[in-house]
């Protein structure tokens, strides 16, 4: 009977044993899952930030050219202005130079 109740003690604890090492797996397997769920959104955070980043960059891009185009457009306006002021302005003496011949 002594024996027997020495092979139920060992067994009894050899279960218990085999439960707390099944629980440390068990919490293991568990902590190593939520370290993977934080560092997958941490790292989808980042990949947020990244587009993000990308859209603003081209969209200052987009801007950027955007004021270049008017610039140029706005250049080649006044260009064609002043070319066509100078026009005028030869036109113009060349009639009073004419208009003076012609009083001669």
């Amino acid at each position: 009977m002594l024996t027997e109740n020495e092979k139920h003690k060992a067994k009894a604890l050899a279960e218990r044993e085999k439960e707390r090492l099944e629980d440390i797996r068990t919490q293991d397997e568990y902590a190593r899952m939520l370290d993977k769920q934080e560092q997958d959104r941490h790292n989808e955070v980042k990949a947020h930030e990244q587009r993000a980043q990308e859209f603003m960059n081209r969209m200052a891009d987009t801007v950027i050219k955007n004021m270049d185009s008017r610039a140029r457009e706005e250049e080649e306006k006044i260009r064609r202005y002043e070319m066509e002021k100078e026009l005028r302005e030869r036109m113009a003496d060349e009639q009073k130079m004419n208009k003076i011949k012609a009083e001669q």
